[in-house]
């Protein structure tokens, strides 16, 4: 039970960082796609 609310509470959280993260992996690769920066402020 503790755990099913843990995972509800840090899936509450994540969902924040779960943008970042995915942009961060594209702004890596995305050097040359300037596209995700205006993706991450429109987000």
């Amino acid at each position: 039970m503790a755990k099913e609310q843990r995972s509800n509470r840090e899936a509450k959280k994540p969902k924040k960082v779960k943008a970042p993260e995915p942009a961060t992996s594209n702004l890596t690769k995305g050097l040359q796609t300037p596209i995700t920066l205006p993706k991450k402020k429109k987000g």
